[in-house]
């Protein structure tokens, strides 16, 4: 469903129509180029817009609002370029699909594998190794920036709080389940899995380890 065709930001006159008059060149080419609209995120061009917005206001407010609100895509992100999300956000599985594939956590870094495109409203960028995400969670940055980045980055108390309430939530759910053995019981497996015997805390938890 559209947005409400109401724009806080146009000071216009209820009831206006948008003008039939020919336009000049520069505005028959505003009407091919993607622009976002402050009022809800959303991309659109100068011809959406002024179908959302035409049985509201003028043409003079539409393209007022056009050229001194609306703006342009980022062309700063580009094919090769490098990133870090600015939040968590889902990684689908093509800019048009809208099949889940994993989840960009915050701070993590990205490589650009492909050129921005518009799908229903969002500016969707395909990134490597495959996927594509909504081209707003993500921030312009460098090699060497986006890997410090991912490395200081940690997630915001709210993001913890939600991941610890899901997991509760599934304990919960599986307690008494046969053969499950807890969640710490898994956490402690999984870390025993990548560290091996480096991590003290996994050597403490391995069958017949005694504390030192």
């Amino acid at each position: 469903p559209r947005p409400s065709s109401s724009k806080a930001g146009l000071a216009g006159q209820s009831g206006a129509t948008a003008s039939g008059t020919e336009e000049p060149a520069s505005t028959s080419a505003a009407k091919e180029e993607w622009r976002t609209d402050p009022q809800d995120g959303r991309a659109r061009t100068l011809a959406e817009l002024r179908e959302l917005c035409g049985g509201t206001y003028n043409e003079e407010e539409i393209l007022e609002y056009w050229r001194s609100r609306c703006r342009p895509l980022d062309s700063t992100i580009t094919v090769g370029s490098f990133c870090v999300a600015r939040m968590s956000t889902t990684i689908f599985a093509s800019p048009a699909s809208w099949d889940r594939i994993g989840l960009l956590a915050e701070g993590q870094p990205v490589v650009i594998a492909g050129p921005q495109k518009v799908v229903d409203g969002y500016v969707m960028i395909p990134i490597e190794p495959a996927g594509a995400v909504d081209i707003s969670a993500l921030a312009a940055s460098t090699p060497g920036a986006a890997l410090s980045a991912s490395v200081a980055s940690a997630p915001a108390a709210s993001t913890l709080q939600a991941v610890l309430q899901r997991l509760v939530a599934l304990e919960i759910a599986m307690a008494g389940t046969q053969g499950y053995g807890g969640l710490l019981s898994r956490v402690t497996q999984l870390e025993n899995v990548v560290y091996g015997n480096e991590c003290p805390r996994c050597q403490g938890a391995l069958p017949g380890a005694t504390k030192t």
